[in-house]
């Protein structure tokens, strides 16, 4: 005599890639890269330096804040909402808004053979 067992096949395709990757599904959302209010980047590297590159679409480069803390790269921009205080005045609507408007931030580790002395922003 033999027993079946039924096994739900789509939480144990998840279960398996989870295994054979090592990571969390609960950090999947955490990476930066998948988050539309995240900065976007690109990092490049020549014999000389490295550069970041971040997409700011439609932000004033007054806007951008960047710092260093330790060995980390702090980005960050605080776009204020051009339209604040302009709707409902006279015959001003916004009947469309998907521009993010706030802060949004990110860090990246820098490599140890950055001279911190030397980083510029431009």
């Amino acid at each position: 005599m033999f027993s079946l067992r039924t096994r739900d096949v789509i939480p144990s395709m998840f279960e398996d890639m989870e295994r054979s990757l090592a990571i969390p599904r609960q950090q999947w959302s955490k990476d930066p890269t998948t988050n539309p209010r995240c900065l976007s980047m690109d990092m490049v590297e020549n014999d000389k330096e490295y550069t970041a590159i971040f997409n700011v679409p439609g932000v004033n480069k007054k806007d951008v804040n960047i710092s260093v803390e330790g060995q980390r790269l702090l980005v960050s921009v605080d776009n204020e909402d051009e339209h604040k205080g302009v709707e409902g005045k006279g015959d001003t609507k916004v009947h469309w808004r998907e521009r993010h408007v706030g802060h949004v931030s990110r860090t990246i580790q820098l490599p140890n053979n950055v001279d911190m002395n030397s980083i510029e922003a431009n």
